[in-house]
């Protein structure tokens, strides 16, 4: 399996090193951080899945810069909760600095993650974790009281860490003087609300409103309308074909290529589900309404969602919106047959297209056909290359 490769260091290290000139992070530092980590949580959790075991560790920036992106990593302990509401787990999986009290007692589901969040937070602001013990049990006995302050303190130091098995399961602290008193409270009403009994912890849906995130954090304006409509129109007047062709370019897309897109995909999906609905779609186009007034804003938005899910999902929304003219080269292009022409014969049949793309479930297979047909021009039930170059040259 291929993975991203993060230069950056994970979120742990970032600490230290702060910790090694004698400051931690900034609020505004530490809610530009969280807010990610708490979207991508916000994703697993909309797929029924659970991370169990989220700590600063997992959490690697992409680059170098503290407003890289970032990156979770070890998903060895996730585990699918189907029904989050009236379902429990009960494997313990986690970390215990990081584990919250209902994990301990094995008997949790998907809040578990959100007290984790709030110990990471905590530890942001800090330089120390909420949460101290010699050994395991000892962190696991503070965890269950719930015993942790916001008072500045003179008694603890730079972090330390003590290794066994090959994996950090504690953080010693001595003679660091921790200043709670310049820390807002806001970010401390925001800990309190996650670091808290699960019957009264904060839901995702509320971390996003919490003033705190809303004025450290806050969305950055919705830009779509200014720059990718005229991009995203030109998306939904291709064929399926076409489309599919498109999604799979952008998935190769590298972060940096596509960031600015991603932070416009933030700002839009007000709900963090991963997802945009029609009414975030509508809201987003709504900026400028000179030049949607003629718009099908409903239209447009049932051609770009392409597996006709009912919502763009990520994907989608950067196949509709990046620059073609600058990545559609045929190089990339050469890649993609590449990937469809399964027996490398050099054409692409219309069973390797519905075996690629598992149109069987997610498209009608007769609009495949017709699109497959259109970019067969001499009628030899295959496209080659060249008739595949045309097809995605020609406007």
């Amino acid at each position: 399996m291929i993975f991203e490769n993060c230069i950056g260091n994970n979120l742990l290290d970032q600490m230290v090193e702060r910790e090694n000139i004698g400051k931690t992070l900034s609020e505004k530092e530490s809610a530009l951080i969280f807010k990610q980590i708490i979207s991508a949580i916000t994703y697993l959790h909309s797929k029924k899945i659970v991370y169990g075991d989220l700590k600063p560790e997992n959490i690697l920036f992409l680059k170098k810069s503290l407003d890289s992106q970032i990156k979770l990593i070890d998903l060895s302990p996730c585990q699918y909760l189907p029904n989050i509401k009236n379902r429990k787990l009960h494997r313990v999986v986690g970390t215990a600095m990081y584990m919250a009290p209902e994990m301990i007692l094995k008997d949790y589901n998907h809040f578990c993650d959100i007290w984790s969040a709030g110990v990471i937070l905590y530890m942001m602001l800090s330089g120390v974790s909420p949460f101290l013990g010699i050994s395991d049990n000892d962190i696991k006995e503070s965890i269950l009281k719930r015993k942790y302050d916001f008072h500045s303190s003179g008694k603890l130091n730079k972090f330390i860490l003590r290794k066994n098995k090959h994996k950090y399961i504690n953080l010693i602290f001595k003679n660091k003087y921790i200043d709670w008193e310049n820390i807002s409270y806001e970010a401390k009403d925001l800990i309190k609300k996650m670091l808290c009994s699960v019957e009264k912890r904060i839901t995702i849906e509320q971390i996003y409103k919490h003033p705190w995130i809303v004025h450290q954090a806050p969305n950055d304006q919705n830009r779509i309308v200014f720059n990718n409509l005229k991009v995203m129109k030109s998306f939904a007047a291709l064929n399926k074909f076409q489309k599919i062709v498109i999604l799979i370019l952008a998935s190769r897309l590298k972060d940096e290529e596509i960031n600015d897109l991603k932070i416009i995909f933030n700002s839009i999906d007000t709900n963090h589900d991963g997802a945009l609905n029609l009414d975030e779609f509508r809201e987003a186009l709504k900026s400028d309404i000179h030049m949607t007034k003629d718009l099908d804003i409903d239209y447009l938005f049932k051609c770009i969602d392409v597996n006709e899910s009912g919502y763009i999902d990520y994907s989608e929304f950067l196949a509709a919106t990046f620059d073609r003219k600058r990545f559609l080269t045929e190089e990339k292009l050469t890649e993609i047959f590449k990937i469809f022409d399964l027996n490398g014969d050099g054409t692409i049949c219309l069973s390797e297209l519905n075996k690629q793309m598992n149109l069987t479930a997610k498209y009608e297979t007769s609009i495949i056909e017709e699109d497959f047909k259109k970019a067969d021009k001499n009628n030899d039930i295959r496209v080659d290359y060249n008739e595949f170059l045309y097809m995605m040259k020609k406007k």
